[in-house]
């Protein structure tokens, strides 16, 4: 069986495992709902799971800002997307992944993927976190 697995920088993926953070902020719309497993970009290993339960959007600045809270994307994170209409919303299309039950794996599982920039992966491998 094959499951999505989602790429995060680190500093995002600690703090979704952490369960700080419970919205991942996205430049596009997502249909995937239930289980994604987590990979930190630049490794080569998943490390976790959370649950995608919403994804809304395209949001607002207000909207955005209004979720500040749960995406911990702060004022001071600057973008490096081409695409983004100015410094207060990350893309020209935001949208939000709200997120809910993370659980950190207690080994790292390997995996293999494409390099570049990747947003979504496959893991065709047996996930088993106790």
């Amino acid at each position: 069986m094959s499951s999505p697995v989602i790429i995060l920088l680190p500093q995002w993926a600690e703090l979704i495992l952490d369960g700080t953070k419970t919205a991942e902020v996205r430049g596009q719309n997502t249909h995937k709902r239930g289980t994604v497993l987590i990979s930190r970009s630049g490794e080569k290993s998943i490390v976790g799971s959370v649950d995608i339960v919403d994804c809304e959007g395209p949001v607002t600045k207000e909207r955005f800002e209004e979720l500040r809270e749960l995406h911990r994307v702060d004022g001071s994170i600057q973008t490096t997307r081409a695409h983004a209409t100015d410094q207060d919303i990350p893309y020209k299309k935001t949208f939000i992944y709200h997120l809910k039950s993370p659980i950190r794996f207690e080994t790292p599982i390997p995996f293999e993927r494409k390099s570049g920039p990747v947003t979504w992966a496959r893991f065709t491998g047996s996930v088993q976190t106790i």
